[in-house]
């Protein structure tokens, strides 16, 4: 006890010392006042070490970048010297720079220098003006300005001041920011890291840039969402002002309606007194505050309302997130796969910072009709299915006349109009027909055919989105992993200033002599996914996101067989670019280093059958503590919203560099393109475009379709018209049953589309002709014998199953998130090699697309001429010049060989007949029998035509009927005698 007594007061009569304000000639205190002091001090301890001040001739040390340490100088060099060791200390001023005075004779190319205040003024720091003197005792303060600071935010300067870089890198930064005109966090969104810190980079500071993009673009996002809601309190009052004076009118025609009656006026009062009841009703019923006027209460009570109509969710997005929810910034492989891929572009910084409503205006355009409808038809299945996912990846500019190459070798019949159902008919004829070509449509019409495809598109159009490509810039992620390709390929040529790809110093390469049980073909798999409607409040409480994680851990690993392999798994909330509520979504990330070529097949296996996706929901929703975190269904607070997959994106990409020549002459839009590559550097360049794929469409239209597709097949031939009727009778009577209008009225309503609020959703039937309906054409009676049709529907956005007014309510602006991309325009398309800094890599990524562009038309390289494919690399006008000549080429090379295919198999086997796309079948005729039966009748070469019926030679010996009299059969005009020896054909 004693010891600490002792302790305690020393440390008081210490401070004491500190604040003494009386000094002797000597600076030193009187012991007197010292001693009285050190008494008051005893009796009132606790107050006086609550109380405690800076010391004597303490300065305060500021700067753009931050407070600094303050410290105790006498004089005011002292206080220049301890600041210039504390910058340099700090990292920001180099070893032999200085700062000068802050004055009108300081050098114009400064680096930085100090400006002393006192009780909040600026002293004078002209030469010889005292500032040589002491430091007062209190009141002290001392900024420091850097010349390349100026006019920039405190917030963009503690990015750089914060980077962990050297001195001369964070001047360098701040000039970059300067020249890039960059002064504020808001235009810091979008910017590459290189274009600020120039070549390599700190990790630290790559993530203190992430962390200041992220955080600007967040209050952007609340800055929009903010305007986008009205002042609730004044629209009320604007209504409720409106109910005061409707009231007062109503109270005085009330008055002069009691006066005609009290005039003796009685043979109107019972009708006069009936209307204004039912005014003051309507009157009564309307009840205005502003939580009716929220926007949030709104859109709460329409969802509750259309609720009972099978409509649940949506709601309005701003313009970023629909960008961002729609994957309007994602890749695509064009022409060699139509799914979408990760997000390749992203806009520029200057367009990101704009207010979104200022942003819209450039690129937000009302779509040129407000519906449109489209047929396709074809004789095999495989090539409709192939049509209808065109449709479903590009949209209707799939069968536009400058794009329609990829139609090639399909028999696929295409033909549109828009508006209403009356208007004007104009068909785009595929050029890829090539069987069928040399037909004209009469003839087409005459062909006989067992079966047909037949697909009505309505499509409903809501929102353009035409964003010019100078707009858009390489994402974040796309541009990291294009500079990863980019050292490999400077690498693998023997190129110098290779380092100038590395985003951070970690990434280069270490001494081979440093490396364990590795090799130039290591690989890592990772997957990205994200799932909705989880309570991230919850979630993040350590038990349930353990959990969930292991879950997540234990399933991945048994599905790709890496048991005793390092699995790594993180969960985080999602940031702003990835879309969406961040507080009820989870980011799942797991990587898996080294991984095989086998274990990424085994991934993949699963993936592609959904297996990956399903299971690995249930895993987690599993997981202990997880139903803890659901959300509930705000429209029926009974039940909780389901648990989806918004992203599940899988990536095997080489761990390190190639040293290898890669000629990137392959590519296969799955993962068997990765099999046995012949250098990292190539598998780098095809993992980039299977994960990114090779365009971008800018120009995309947003709204919601309806599909009904019919198949027929039969077991005789008949006619194309009469089953081109049949079809389209069954199409028209589903649309006017979906629609609950009797076919009449269904014509009205072209053009009017369903949709599903989630992806696709469908439904199906069958028919046979024995269930027509009764108005039925005799066609179609005929074209259904021995036949079967069935009848599906298909919907993408807006929402399905719902009544035509609630479909409509959906896929209002208000309910933005059920719109889906039904147009990306395929005329607009650009390159990702367009925005790609690297000449090696940007001309590696192109002949690659060129090469599989060509292979997709059975062409080799020395099919085109070498000038077009050079070109295509160039501007989207040559690519589509590219995609024309090799559709011409490859269509009448295809003809060319069906003609000999068909000409050998006459030749061949006399009797048969040619079907493409590689039969050759005998021929096979038709006979009517008495009761109007269709039968088989001769084939092969006792068939005159294949398909005919009833013709001279059709029917069997069997078949045929005597005459019954001499007159009987007749061949046109002429009668025949003694037909009755003869039979009929």
């Amino acid at each position: 006890m004693i010891a600490m007594w002792r302790c305690v007061f020393s440390q008081l009569v210490l401070s004491c010392l500190v604040f003494l304000p009386l000094r002797n000639a000597d600076g030193l205190a009187d012991c007197e006042d010292l001693v009285a002091m050190q008494m008051r001090l005893e009796k009132t301890t606790i107050t006086t070490t609550t109380t405690m001040s800076a010391p004597a001739h303490t300065v305060k040390f500021t700067s753009k970048g931050g407070e600094l340490w303050a410290f105790v100088a006498k004089t005011f060099s002292e206080a220049r010297t301890e600041a210039t060791n504390q910058l340099r200390m700090k990292g920001w001023l180099n070893a032999h720079a200085q700062c000068e005075l802050c004055c009108a004779s300081a050098p114009q190319n400064f680096t930085c220098c100090f400006q002393f205040f006192w009780v909040g003024s600026a002293l004078s720091q002209e030469a010889e003006d005292g500032l040589q003197g002491n430091v007062p005792d209190v009141g002290t303060s001392l900024e420091v300005v850097f010349k390349a600071e100026e006019n920039l935010d405190s917030d963009v300067v503690k990015v750089v001041r914060n980077s962990g870089l050297s001195a001369e890198q964070q001047h360098t930064s701040l000039q970059n920011l300067q020249e890039r005109g960059i002064s504020s966090s808001s235009q810091l969104i979008r910017e590459n890291p290189k274009d600020i810190f120039g070549g390599s980079v700190s990790r630290m500071a790559l993530n203190k840039l992430t962390q200041a993009q992220t955080s600007a673009e967040s209050q952007q996002v609340a800055a929009a969402k903010a305007s986008l809601i009205p002042s609730a309190a004044d629209e009320a009052a604007k209504v409720q002002a409106m109910t005061a004076g409707m009231a007062a009118k109503l109270a005085q025609a009330r008055q002069e309606m009691e006066q005609v009656v009290a005039n003796g006026q009685g043979h109107v009062t019972a009708q006069a007194e009936q209307q204004m009841n039912n005014v003051l009703a309507q009157l009564r019923a309307i009840s205005v505050d502003d939580a009716d006027l929220s926007t949030d209460s709104a859109l709460t009570s329409l969802n509750t309302a259309i609720a009972s109509g099978g409509f649940v969710g949506g709601s309005k997005l701003l313009p970023s997130q629909l960008i961002s929810f729609n994957g309007v910034f994602r890749g695509i492989a064009l022409m060699i796969g139509g799914e979408l891929r990760g997000q390749a572009v992203e806009f520029r910084s200057s367009y990101a910072q704009m207010p979104q409503d200022q942003l819209m205006q450039l690129y937000e355009m009302h779509p040129e009709v407000n519906s449109q409808e489209m047929y396709l038809e074809s004789e095999f299945a495989s090539d409709l299915q192939y049509a209808n996912g065109m449709v479903e990846a590009y949209g209707q500019s799939a069968f536009s006349a400058s794009v329609d190459s990829w139609q090639a070798g399909f028999d696929v019949a295409s033909s549109g109009f828009s508006g209403g159902g009356s208007g004007g008919q104009s068909s785009s004829k595929s050029g890829g027909s090539a069987h069928s070509r040399h037909n004209s449509e009469s003839e087409k019409m005459k062909k006989k055919i067992t079966s047909l495809y037949k697909s009505q598109y309505f499509f409903e159009p809501k929102m353009t989105l035409a964003i010019s490509e100078d707009m858009l810039q390489l994402s974040q992620q796309f541009r990291a992993r294009c500079d990863a390709a980019s050292y490999s390929l400077c690498k693998s040529m023997d190129l110098e200033n290779c380092n100038q790809w590395l985003a951070t110093p970690e990434v280069t390469p270490q001494n081979p002599t440093n490396k364990t049980n590795k090799t130039e073909t290591e690989m890592s798999l990772g997957l990205t996914a994200i799932l909705t409607n989880v309570n991230w409040n919850a979630f993040a409480n350590n038990p349930i996101q353990s959990a969930f994680e292991d879950a997540a851990r234990n399933y991945f690993v048994s599905m790709a067989g890496v048991e005793g392999v390092d699995v790594q798994v993180s969960t985080a909330r999602p940031g702003a670019y990835w879309g969406g509520d961040k507080w009820t979504q989870v980011l799942l990330q797991i990587s898996v280093a080294p991984a095989s070529f086998s274990v990424n097949s085994n991934i993949m296996k699963w993936w592609n059958k959904g297996v990956l996706q399903s299971g690995m929901l249930s895993a987690v929703e599993a997981a202990r503590g997880m139903s803890d975190a659901r959300v509930e269904n705000q429209t029926d607070p009974s039940h909780y919203l389901p648990r989806t997959w918004r992203y599940f994106v899988t990536s095997w990409q080489p761990a390190e560099p190639s040293k290898a020549v890669s000629q990137f002459q392959v590519y296969e839009p799955d993962v068997r393109a990765l099999l046995d590559p012949t250098s990292s550097a190539e598998q780098l360049v095809l993992s980039l475009i299977y994960d990114y794929g090779t365009h971008i469409c800018p120009k995309v239209t947003l709204g919601a379709w309806w599909r009904i597709t019919a198949r027929y097949v039969s077991t005789v031939d008949q006619e194309r018209l009469d089953v081109e009727q049949a079809a389209t009778s069954y199409i028209t009577k589903a649309e006017a049953e979906s629609w609950a209008y009797d076919a009449s009225a269904a014509g009205s309503y072209r053009g009017v589309s369903g949709g599903a609020s989630a992806g696709q959703g469908s439904s199906g039937g069958k028919g046979k002709g024995s269930n027509s309906t009764s108005g039925a054409k005799e066609e179609t009676l005929i074209a259904m014998k021995n036949a079967t049709m069935n009848v599906e529907q298909v919907w993408q956005g807006g929402a399905e199953g719902v009544s035509p007014l609630d479909w409509r309510r959906s896929l209002d602006e208000n309910f933005n998130s059920n719109w889906k991309v039904i147009e990306r325009d395929l005329t607009r398309c650009v390159g990702l090699w367009m925005y790609v800094e690297d000449p090696y890599l940007s001309q590696a990524l192109c002949s690659t697309w060129v090469s599989k562009l060509l292979q997709s038309y059975n062409l080799t390289s020395d099919s085109v001429p070498l000038q077009l494919q050079t070109a295509a690399c160039t501007t989207t006008r040559n690519m589509q010049y590219l995609i024309n000549f090799a559709q011409n080429v490859s269509a009448a090379m295809q003809e060319q060989e069906y003609a000999s295919l068909a000409s050998e198999c006459v030749l061949k086997h006399p009797g048969n007949y040619w079907s493409p796309p590689n039969t050759c079948i005998p021929k096979q005729c038709f006979c009517t029998l008495k009761g109007g039966t269709v039968a088989n009748g001769t084939t092969g070469k006792d068939c005159p035509q294949q398909g005919d019926r009833d013709c001279v030679g059709c029917c069997l010996e069997s078949q045929r009927g005597t005459c019954s009299k001499p007159t009987a059969c007749a061949s046109g005009d002429i009668l025949k005698p003694k037909a009755n020896t003869l039979k009929c054909q």
